[in-house]
Parts: C-alpha cells; structure tokens; sequence
C-alpha cells in the first residue's frame, strides 16, 4: 500500500491531549506571554498541556499538580521561579533545545545559570508594556483603551510576558557575544496556579509596545 509524504508525517506524529477549556485558556496564556519578538531568529516550541500558567521564557506550557508534563522535563536544562505582581508564584522549566552543536551548548549553558533571571531586565521590560498603547477592538469595532487600569488589563499577564522578552533578549545578547548563529529552537513548561488574568477579552489587543 502506498503513502503519501503527509500520511507518513501524520502518522508520525506525537499524540496530543484532546481539547479541553483548560487547555484552551493555557494557550491564550502562551500566546500573551510570548507575543511577537523584535528578534524573531530565536525560535521556540511548546508543549501544552491542561491548567493554568505563564512562564514566558521562549514559549510556555501548563503544567498540572500532578507534576510536568514534557517527555523531556527529567533533563530539563533550568529552574526559574518568579513573583508576580500579584504575589502569585510562577514555576517553570526548559529544556529541549534543538539546533547546530555549538549553538545549543551555548544557550543551554546560559540558560542553566542558578540565577538566570537575576541576569536578565525584567523591569525595563515591564515598564515598556506599562507605558505602552494598548487598544482593545471590540466585537463591534469599536476601540478602547486596554491599558492598565481597565478590565482588558493584567499586570501578571504583562509581567510575564516581559520575563520571556527579557530572557530571550539576553539569550540573543549571549550568542551574538560568543559569535554563534541563533538558529535553536526550545520549549518551557510552566505553572502559576494563582495568575490574576485580565477581567476581560476582546476581539484583538493592539500595542506599540
């Protein structure tokens, strides 16, 4: 019997969780957390799972309480935990990374720093999304502001999502300075069971940030 390419590739395929609310909200947190890069050569996966979580670092996946759900979180290269601005305790880790030798060696060694995020400036990046233009279009069209201080803001959301810019724009400074390339991918699972999430979604969220 023969196959085509796309048959033998979704055959191939790795098995996914069926989709559930759970899994559906992790992911608009994925989305919110990374967001678009200005250096768009560093690529990350993910790995979603059920439950709520924000890491942002490259790209975040939920974990439940039951423990990590990657295949890979045994040898995960880093640990980072982090507050939010709501007391909230994020957890996360990464791991698989994947690319030319030299470069995953690089990466893995600075992202294995014990204090990873003590190296990177979280701050300055939170303060770019606080002082941002954020407009939320509603189902309507019409447009208002989104920013803090409105239903369609959350501080946790924006706080995290500034630890993944942060870390990846020191990851990007870390490989340009060793003189490797930046063509790596990997993955992060995290967990924040207590994120405060904006009161309110609209259609699309614009920034200048």
């Amino acid at each position: 019997m023969t196959h085509t390419l796309d048959e033998r590739l979704d055959s191939s395929a790795p098995a996914t969780t069926a989709p559930t609310a759970d899994r559906a909200e992790a992911l608009r947190h994925l989305i919110s957390a990374t967001g678009p890069r200005r250096r768009t050569r560093l690529r990350a996966g993910a790995a979603v799972a059920g439950g709520l979580a924000l890491l942002g670092v490259g790209s975040v996946a939920a974990a439940d309480a039951w423990g990590w759900t990657s295949w890979w979180a045994d040898d995960a290269v880093s640990e980072v935990t982090y507050t939010l601005p709501s007391g909230a305790v994020c957890e996360g880790i990464l791991g698989n990374f994947r690319g030319a030798a030299e470069e995953v060696q690089a990466a893995e060694e600075f992202m294995a720093q014990p204090d990873l995020l003590d190296r990177v400036d979280v701050e300055t990046h939170y303060a770019d999304a606080r002082a941002a233009n954020y407009v939320a279009i509603l189902d309507d069209g019409i447009e208002v502001d989104a920013g803090p201080g409105t239903p369609y803001w959350s501080a946790d959301d924006r706080y995290a999502q500034a630890v993944g810019l942060a870390t990846s724009d020191a990851l990007h400074d870390h490989l340009r300075d060793v003189g490797v390339l930046e063509r790596l991918s990997y993955e992060a699972e995290s967990r924040c069971p207590g994120l405060v999430p904006a009161e309110l979604r609209s259609r699309e969220i614009r920034s200048d940030w």
